[in-house]
């Protein structure tokens, strides 16, 4: 009888890669990569295929590459494994480990009943996030960098641009809208005046097209890596500023997941969820959007059993170090398709943390609507970043997980609730 085989993919991260590696990385060289690999995990050679790497690159607000080093890389693999067991892969070095890669798709949402599909408008959401209160405070955001990890970004119409990461697919800040402009506008709308910056992890199309975990944490290396370079390298201030990452997209389905200890979804030794603990550390503020697998009315591509109570929080949307939202209608009812927790064992079980509108349109437009924890995710963001822009709450001061607690304790609910976590986000209110 043949044994049952399968592709499972993965990724390598490689911390403090040799030259001759980040040479054949940055050059999309597969078959240099795999020798590369060899020499360090000389057992890792059966069924084992160097996929095409997520190579990102930090530029200006005019496109220019920003010169900085890979201190991490990130090699995504497939494996021929028998179903029935995933065989150990010895990864003996420190700063080498072998990691789950998951399909990821954005937070957008629909779930049609009704003519009534959009409820309320941007006016309605932003005073229920207490941006009254925010502009009397003089919280706009200005001096905040907010990055947009997302669809990508246009930069011609945003009133402050600094620049973004690419893989060689579409440039930051050349997106023509879409989703991570709805996100963008969504930010803008309580911090109108911070700095946006790109980082197109998924720019072809708003629909069910998704990527891999691999190009995320590729994504999220370069960002942090580049932040961490650029404050000890480069005397623009713009770089010390507080920066905000919202993060609008979600694993929607565990089946390809690996087993223990490969594993992404509840795994705190996971490497993106390690990046997340790293993020924390440099005193950047990071949001996630829940997700859009509650039980009412889960997206399609929602696993089976990835929906509802318990079951959709997946992942780094369920970290301790992040903030995750859930969503909510202008009226402050809850939406059916917003995950619902509680989070996972090894993470973070009060997740969502909070919630904020969603399903809203445009005022006096009525066909541009704000769908999705995704419009949920990017309010919070811009709530963020309008508080950080004030001294007292300079991240040195209140890091991000006083701001974290801040936020929960003067949010609406008294107790965490698995639709809601502690109620709606009022950013005014943690003035």
């Amino acid at each position: 009888m043949p044994i049952d085989r399968a592709a499972v993919r993965s990724y390598l991260e490689v911390g403090n890669p040799t030259p001759a590696l980040v040479a054949a990385f940055s050059s999309g060289d597969t078959t240099g990569i795999r020798q590369e690999i060899l020499k360090f995990l000389p057992r890792l050679d059966v069924g084992f295929e160097v996929l095409p790497p997520p190579v990102w690159t930090p530029r200006d607000a005019v496109g220019k590459v920003i010169p900085v080093p890979r201190s991490r890389i990130v090699i995504p693999i497939e494996r021929q494994e028998r179903r029935d067991t995933l065989p150990p892969i010895p990864t003996p070095l420190p700063n080498i480990t072998l990691n789950a890669d998951l399909p990821i798709a954005l937070c957008d949402a629909w779930c049609p009943t009704a003519a009534d599909d959009l409820f309320g408008t941007t006016a309605d959401a932003e005073r229920l996030m207490g941006n009254d209160d925010l502009r009397r405070a003089g919280a706009t955001g200005k001096g905040v960098n907010v990055l947009v990890v997302d669809q990508g970004l246009n930069k011609r119409p945003l009133p402050h641009y600094g620049g973004g990461f690419d893989e060689g697919t579409v440039r930051p800040g050349e997106s023509k809208g879409g989703h991570g402009m709805m996100v963008a506008r969504n930010v803008l709308a309580l911090a109108p005046a911070a700095t946006l910056w790109d980082c197109p992890l998924i720019p072809d199309a708003i629909a069910d097209v998704g990527t891999f975990l691999a190009h995320a944490a590729s994504a999220m290396n370069r960002v942090l890596e580049t932040i961490l370079d650029r404050r000890l390298n480069d005397p623009d201030p713009i770089w010390t500023r507080p920066w905000v990452i919202v993060n609008s997209w979600a694993v929607y389905d565990r089946s390809t997941d690996n087993e223990t200890p490969y594993d992404y979804i509840d795994n705190p030794r996971h490497a993106f969820n390690l990046a997340m603990d790293r993020a924390d550390q440099m005193l950047l503020d990071v949001v996630f959007a829940a997700g859009n697998c509650g039980a009412i009315c889960a997206k399609s591509r929602c696993g089976p059993l990835d929906r509802g109570p318990g079951q959709s929080i997946l992942g780094a949307n369920s970290h301790p170090k992040v903030l995750t939202l859930g969503a909510v209608r202008t009226d402050t009812m809850w939406i059916g398709y917003s995950s619902q927790g509680p989070g996972q064992r090894n993470l973070a079980r009060e997740k969502p943390d909070l919630v904020a509108p969603s399903s809203f349109s445009e005022v006096g437009d009525r066909s541009t609507g704000n769908t999705g924890t995704s419009t949920s995710a990017a309010l919070a963001a811009g709530g963020l970043a309008a508080l950080r822009s004030l001294r007292r709450f300079d991240p040195a001061s209140v890091s991000p997980d006083a701001m974290r607690a801040r936020l929960r304790q003067t949010a609406s609910g008294r107790a965490w609730d698995r639709d809601i976590g502690y109620g709606i986000l009022n950013a005014g209110k943690a003035l």
